[in-house]
């Protein structure tokens, strides 16, 4: 079995820039924010599909479907850490991490 790779960026300091930058946002930098969204679904399903030729990943998954599934999850839980200071962004990543990888892994 091939191990999982780790594509996993620090988290918590993407969330904190995040929030960051969506407390200012102006209309240019609204346009800036919507093209770098649109790049991220498409980066994850490339990582995604290479799991998938790798055998890490399983076959049957729509790659693209998985991607904003992925992204999905990564926003709640920034908005959760938010809504709730008793959850740390950390753990709440970490179990999105931990349940999306049960369901893509083989």
């Amino acid at each position: 079995m091939t191990a999982t790779p780790n594509y996993s960026p620090k988290p918590p300091r993407f969330a904190s820039f995040f929030s960051v930058f969506c407390s200012k946002v102006t209309k240019s930098s609204r346009r800036k924010l919507a093209a770098f969204l649109r790049k991220q679904p498409g980066f994850i399903g490339k990582i995604i599909d290479d799991g998938k030729v790798q055998g890490v990943f399983r076959n049957d998954l729509d790659s693209m479907v998985t991607a904003h599934m992925i992204l999905g999850n990564l926003s709640g839980a920034t908005q959760q850490s938010l809504a709730n200071r008793s959850l740390t962004l950390t753990a709440l990543l970490g179990e999105a991490k931990s349940m999306t990888m049960a369901r893509i892994s083989r």
